[in-house]
């Protein structure tokens, strides 16, 4: 699938290697991710009335950054491009977790891993402590490296 970031990806990629990508980045975006037929994503931007239904994190592997996508297919890899060009919206925000240093960014990688081998499935309910959907499952990942500043919180009301 190629979103309304595609034409942009190029620029998109520059503008990140100039940023000096790091493991614990944090992508977000909208994206496409249906449950039973019903637009998933596109839902919880409308009922959380945000830009963004989506949450992704980022590993550098040999100067490469990975991204660990978390979505109907449960835990899985994509380059950077796949996931820039899977974006349904011309909305894409980096975000860096503050004073995460090497050896966090070690064990951020690590965590990331242990959760892509564990391929938990993708929690449609925002209820199952087993599945994680993706904001809570890249938060996770955070919190297990000991990165505080992520609890993720049940989903109440919408």
């Amino acid at each position: 699938m190629t979103g309304p970031l595609a034409l942009s990806r190029a620029q998109i990629l520059r503008d990140y290697a100039a940023l000096q990508p790091r493991t614990g980045d944090v992508l977000y975006c909208q994206r496409d991710v249906t449950f039973l037929g019903i637009p998933f994503c596109a839902w919880v931007a409308k009922y959380t009335r945000s830009e963004y239904s989506h949450a992704a994190a980022v590993r550098m592997t040999a100067g490469l950054a990975e991204v660990l996508e978390i979505d109907q297919h449960g835990p899985r890899w994509l380059t950077l491009s796949e996931f820039i060009d899977g974006c349904t919206t011309p909305r894409l925000t980096i975000a860096r977790p503050r004073y995460l240093s090497e050896q966090m960014q070690s064990a951020v990688a690590v965590e990331m891993q242990r959760l892509h081998d564990s391929q938990p499935g993708y929690d449609f309910t925002f209820a199952d402590p087993l599945k994680p959907y993706c904001t809570e499952g890249t938060a996770e990942v955070l919190r297990r490296a000991g990165y505080p500043a992520f609890a993720p919180e049940p989903v109440t009301g919408i």
